[in-house]
């Protein structure tokens, strides 16, 4: 078997990336450098034992990415078999418990498998199917600082394999010791890859949000001064305005404001009663659309609050404003920081009329063909429903299951489907078929030759119900012809006391002369011999 002690390096081609590039000179240094192979199994290929830990999921890999900086190793003189270096800090090398935790696979395969034994099958097809799928990554978990050149190796992690690289002999080592991992103070590793880069200044995305400082937001953000101390609105009936809010000055406030903002508390005055009949105008307007239109304010959300009414089917409530109430349409008209912004969105819709009502006809042309499909199949439907009462409903039941057979798998029954249940009982599915159908119609040939022997009710359905009778119609053989013994295979035979008890058929003629009736010395019974002659025996 294959193991660590037995690799001397590795095929340039089973490496197809390395994170980061060779040469790169502002890698991310919170981001951690991998490096990873074509063949999925490989980390794990020639690792001289078993998984171990909770579920069996801790593997060792049987090599390891270590990154050091330039101060914390040397290179060697070592060229075979392979190149080496010396590593000077141990402390930078990870954890040899730890080496299963950062080597795993990978797989760029679409799945939607959530269960892990399904998941790990149909993985397994998908592989086969497209093996670039799928591939294996080793990761070095070392923390990067910033503005370091670093270098990174592919080493082996157990004794075996390091001595094997290093040219020397593995006879009595232990076939699972790691590599590091003991008091040394340095320690000489075999290289199987290498490369280097250099670390940034740490502005990745992460190390940006982490220099945002949450700063304590002016109460003032999100929210606008607004007087309302000239409404500009007159009362009903009247050439006076109607008065201020109180308090003359509220703040209108936006959708996003800061979390100290303070909202304005407003009490109710003349002003929302001065509001109510104005905006209750359009509700009379609405409601009696034979007399002149009012000038007045809008009712916002009133179209949206209509409810449909109960005592006139097809007529809706138009509903009634009132200050007091908070109904939501009631609090959005009374409140001036309300009507605000919805008049903006009134002011919006006029600005894009046009737009909007094309969008309207292109969205209606769709709900138009929606209603004719349903329609259509509304209208199918009911075709089905006459056509199944006038065809259908009449017909016995051996002419239904005839009608249905082509769909007899489909239809459900007592937890089986009716083909299921027609192969258990007496009739077989060739008298269901079509050409039997097209064969026992009342007018063909077999039909009148059968109602000439007096078969007259003779049809599809008697002959299903005759098969599914106990004892009923069968074209399996009742009695089994059971023929008597060969004469050859007689040991004894008892002749008849004359000749007259035996009957022999010939199979030749009796004009042959080498008949045996034409034999001159046959004197009657069973010959002495049988050679040359061809008969057959009964006896009654």
């Amino acid at each position: 078997m294959v193991g660590p002690g037995d690799v001397i390096g590795i095929h340039s081609d089973m490496i197809i990336r390395n994170e980061p590039r060779t040469g790169v000179s502002n890698f991310e240094p919170n981001y951690l450098p991998y490096v990873e192979f074509y063949d999925e199994d490989f980390p794990w290929r020639y690792t001289p034992a078993s998984a171990t830990g909770a579920n069996n999921v801790s593997l060792r890999p049987w090599l390891s990415l270590v990154v050091l900086k330039e101060s914390e190793f040397e290179d060697t003189a070592l060229q075979t078999p392979l190149k080496s270096i010396l590593v000077k800090n141990i402390d930078a090398l990870q954890p040899i418990t730890e080496l299963h935790l950062w080597a795993h696979m990978h797989t760029n395969l679409q799945n939607d498998e959530t269960a892990i034994e399904a998941y790990i099958e149909s993985l397994k097809k998908q592989a086969k199917a497209d093996p670039d799928g799928v591939y294996s990554r080793v990761i070095c978990p070392r923390q990067l600082e910033p503005n370091i050149m670093y270098h990174a190796f592919l080493v082996p992690t157990f004794e075996t394999g390091r001595m094997a690289g290093l040219g020397k002999p593995i006879l009595g080592i232990p076939a699972q010791k790691a590599a590091w991992g003991g008091a040394e103070p340095e320690i000489e590793l075999p290289v199987y890859h290498r490369w280097h880069f250099r670390t940034g200044a740490n502005f990745d995305f992460e190390s940006l949000v982490k220099l945002i400082e949450p700063r304590v937001m002016d109460k003032r953000v999100g929210v606008r001064p607004m007087d309302c101390s000239k409404p500009g609105y007159f009362k009903l009936g009247s050439s006076d305005e109607i008065p201020a809010t109180n308090p003359v000055s509220v703040l209108l406030e936006g959708a996003v404001k800061a979390p100290t903002a303070e909202s304005t508390n407003i009490t109710l005055n003349d002003f929302h009663t001065e509001i109510a009949k104005l905006v209750n105008l359009n509700k009379i307007q609405l409601e009696d659309q034979d007399q002149d239109p009012y000038v007045t304010i809008p009712f916002y959300g009133m179209y949206h609050a209509m409810r449909k009414n109960l005592a006139k089917p097809g007529e809706k409530v138009v509903p009634t404003f009132n200050e007091n109430s908070d109904i939501w349409y009631n609090d959005l008209n009374r409140d001036p920081r309300h009507r605000v912004p919805a008049g903006f969105g009134v002011k919006a819709v006029q600005d894009d009329q046009e737009k909007f009502m094309d969008q309207a006809w292109e969205q209606l042309a769709d709900v138009l063909e929606a209603n004719r499909k349903a329609k259509l199949a509304q209208l199918m439907g009911n075709i089905m429903d006459r056509s199944f009462d006038k065809h259908v409903i009449k017909l016995e039941q051996e002419q239904v299951l005839a009608f249905t057979r082509l769909i007899s798998s489909k239809i459900l029954t007592t937890g089986l489907t009716v083909k299921k249940q027609i192969a258990q009982s007496k009739i077989p599915d060739a008298l269901l078929m079509p050409a039997i159908q097209k064969v026992m119609r009342p007018n063909t040939a077999i039909a009148r030759g059968l109602k000439k022997v007096g078969n007259a009710n003779i049809s599809i359905t008697s002959v299903v119900k005759d098969t599914n009778k106990t004892k009923g119609i069968t074209a399996a053989s009742i009695d089994k012809f059971q023929s008597i013994t060969a004469v050859q295979d007689l040991a004894t035979i008892v002749a008849p006391s004359k000749i007259t008890d035996l009957k022999i058929w010939s199979l030749q003629s009796n004009l042959d002369k080498t008949s045996m009736f034409n034999l001159q010395q046959y004197a009657g019974g069973f010959p002495k011999s049988l050679h040359g002659t061809r008969f057959s025996i009964k006896t009654f």
